[in-house]
Order: structure tokens, then C-alpha cells, then sequence
């Protein structure tokens, strides 16, 4: 049986030392895209001589502009429509696919045609390349790669959360332009989640539980300015909620903007409280370089302090999981993968 066709979808912006580098990542993958479309977003770096250079390598990669910055919804949306395959993955070019991600993907989706896409885990990164956390992290609606029909995407948002990451979703194009593309703009960081839902509760979706793909997260970023700024954040929220609540096709089931408010509220609190322990960690660092020499009362009072601040963090996160969501075995096992996580943060 043959494969259904895929389009790789570049987005550009001010990127350039990273294009050369997720282009090798694409082509070295064990099942090469159909399509790959390379897209700039008004870049006033050298992004646009490296990618005539590789053009020349690489004649068959499509290559457009925009005339000036449009930003990330407008940018997706042109590209998008610019694809000719079956289905797309659109990354930015700070990010990288792991081996196998796109021959696991699409060979999942080939066994579930009616599906609107298909997700993985994804390793999250820092700019320098240290491993953050995993998203979503552990455990799993599956241990093996999983078709979650429309009835049972509530109960399982339920259970485990969003295990959605949309750096590695890969989307049934028909499916995601026959609902209207991504949506407005003004959803911001929010636009894809709300459609995965949308398109889930509609033909459903799949999950291949695997680390396959890398995401450079950055505090600069708009989902990340905007999770830890209130007043952005409750605007997105209020706008993703009206869009729920008067869908023209009523696909929403009773129950999901409940759990939905919860949910995301919930990480919009355990961002804030990661901002905090860094904030409170940096400075303990610039405190213990102020010292000429540390001795042993310091490195105590230094370690006691680090151990308090990760305590604190986890006692409100253990709250705010009790307060907003359901406290089930999921979430108790979910704090203990972060308790863990703590502790190796500790021990460095």
C-alpha cells in the first residue's frame, strides 16, 4: 500500500544560522516529504542569501516571500494554501524532527485515513540546547501509536490532559481547509489548540507516543509572553472561549469549555510558577558569584534555599492541579515526574 503524499512547510523569520541545519534534519529522516516549501517572513538578516544558496543545491525545494513581516498566522496560512499534498507539517527552522518522526507519522495516519492529524512528544529545549521537559509529559493515553475517535477525545482531555504539541502535529490538509484554515489572528498562541480540538471532536486524531521532535523554547516568544502576561492571557482565553460556545456546527460536547478553562488556566499558573523559580534561581546564582570564596555555612544556606524554592513550587502546583483540575492518578504521577525532575535540577 502506498503512502499518502506530505508537505514539509519551512517558516523563516530572522533564522538564518538554523536553516541549513532542520533542512539536513528533513532530508536525513528515513521517509523524505513529497514537498518541501521554504517561506520568509520579511527577514532583514542573511536568511535570504542562505536560501538561495541552498536552492542551487536543491532545485526542487520551493522557495516565496512575503513583501514584509505579516507574522505567523498570515505566514502559515499563505504557505498552507501553497501546499499540494496530502498533509503538511509546518516547523519553524529553530526546531528539528528526530529520526523516524515522519515515517512513524504518516505511516500511522495511512492506517487511519479519517483522522485530521496525527501528534508526538516533543523534547523541549532551551536556545542552548538543554533539555527543559517534555511535552506532554508522561504518562500516555497509549503505549503504542493510538487512534482517538471524536467520542473519545473528552475523555481522554479529561484523564490526561492535552497531549497535543503542535510542533509536531501533522495535518490532513482537506480537513484543516474545509473548516476554514487555523482561524483569526487574534486567538495568538492559542489558534492551533483550539482548531486540534475542533477537528478532533469532528474526525478525530492520532498520537504516536514517542520523543520524535525538538522545540526551541524561547521566553521571548509570543506563546510564552503571552502565558505570563494576565491580561493577554484572559483576552485569549475569553476569545478561544466565545469561538467554543457559538460554533456554527455546535461540534463542541457539553463539558468541554469547563475542562478547558481549567485545563489552560492551570498552565497558564504552572508557567508563572517556572518564571518564578527561575527568577529566584538566577539570583541565588548571582548572589553565590558575588562571594570571593564560598564556604561551608553558604553552600548550606545556598542549597537550603534551592531546596525551599523547589518545595514551594511544587506545593503550589499541587494546588493549583487540585483547584482547577480533577486530582487523579494521572496528575499524581505527572507531580512525581516533576518532583524527580526537581531533584536532578537539585543534585547539579
Amino acid at each position: 500500500m502506498s503512502l499518502p503524499t506530505f508537505s514539509v512547510l519551512l517558516l523563516n523569520y530572522n533564522q538564518e544560522p538554523y536553516i541549513e541545519r532542520v533542512l539536513q534534519a528533513i532530508l536525513s529522516q528515513s521517509l523524505r516529504p513529497d514537498e518541501i516549501i521554504i517561506i520568509d517572513d520579511g527577514s532583514n538578516d542573511n536568511s535570504i542569501e542562505t536560501i538561495h544558496r541552498i536552492l542551487k543545491k536543491e532545485p526542487w525545494v520551493r522557495f516565496i516571500q512575503n513583501e514584509k513581516n505579516r507574522g505567523v498566522n498570515y505566514t502559515a496560512t499563505r504557505i498552507i494554501n501553497e501546499a499540494t499534498c496530502e498533509y503538511f507539517h509546518t516547523i519553524g527552522v529553530d526546531d528539528l524532527m528526530l529520526p523516524g518522526f515522519y515515517e512513524k507519522s504518516i505511516n500511522l495516519l495511512s492506517q487511519y485515513p479519517q483522522a485530521a492529524l496525527c501528534s508526538a512528544i516533543v523534547q523541549c529545549e532551551d536556545i542552548e540546547g538543554k533539555i527543559l521537559n517534555l511535552n506532554p509529559a508522561p504518562p500516555y493515553p497509549s503505549g503504542t501509536g493510538v487512534f482517538l475517535s471524536p467520542d473519545e477525545i473528552l475523555s481522554v482531555y479529561k484523564k490526561y490532559g492535552t497531549w497535543y504539541c503542535g510542533t509536531s502535529a501533522i495535518w490532513r490538509r482537506e480537513a484543516l481547509l474545509a473548516s476554514g484554515g487555523f482561524g483569526p489572528a487574534e486567538l495568538g498562541s492559542l489558534v492551533d489548540t483550539i482548531k486540534f480540538f475542533e477537528l478532533g471532536f469532528k474526525y478525530g486524531v492520532c498520537f504516536c507516543p514517542e520523543i520524535l521532535h525538538t522545540w526551541t523554547v524561547s521566553a521571548f516568544s509570543y506563546s510564552a509572553t503571552a502565558r505570563l502576561d494576565p491580561s493577554l492571557a484572559l483576552g485569549l482565553h475569553n476569545r478561544a472561549e466565545a469561538i467554543i460556545t457559538n460554533h456554527p456546527e455546535d461540534i463542541f460536547p457539553s463539558g468541554f469549555l469547563e475542562e478547558f478553562r481549567g485545563q489552560e488556566f492551570a498552565t497558564f499558573g504552572n508557567t508563572v510558577f517556572n518564571k518564578m523559580d527561575s527568577d529566584q534561581s538566577n539570583s541565588l546564582s548571582l548572589l553565590e558569584q558575588a562571594f570571593t570564596e564560598i564556604n561551608f555555612a553558604d553552600r548550606f544556606v545556598i542549597v537550603l534555599s534551592k531546596s525551599l524554592m523547589r518545595l514551594h513550587k511544587l506545593s503550589l502546583q499541587i494546588y493549583l492541579g487540585f483547584r482547577l483540575r480533577r486530582f487523579n492518578g494521572v496528575f499524581l504521577i505527572r507531580m512525581l515526574y516533576h518532583f524527580k525532575d526537581c531533584l536532578k535540577k537539585l543534585i547539579k
